[in-house]
């Protein structure tokens, strides 16, 4: 089990997900199981950027785009209302 701990957006608690961006060697991203998803840069500490959506549904699946380094994809695959963020 991986818990993050911080201030702010970067608390998140128990870790359901994890991605490393393979154009950005210091920058990863990951998802918690309370629905919120963090971009991380590893090099300065600190998070770039988080977001949820208003359910703060659970991802089931978390990708960078191979050929765009700035692009991820999380999606949700709960039966009443599956979705994708990109």
């Amino acid at each position: 089990m991986i818990t993050v701990q911080g201030s702010g957006s970067a608390s998140q608690g128990e870790v359901s997900l994890l991605s490393w961006n393979s154009k950005v060697q210091h920058i990863l991203a990951f998802t918690s199981y309370n629905g919120t998803t963090v971009v991380w840069d590893l090099k300065k500490q600190k998070p770039v950027i988080s977001f949820a959506d208003s359910v703060r549904r659970r991802y089931s699946a978390l990708q960078w785009n191979p050929d765009v380094a700035t692009q991820l994809v999380v999606a949700s695959d709960e039966d009443g209302s599956p979705s994708i963020w990109l």
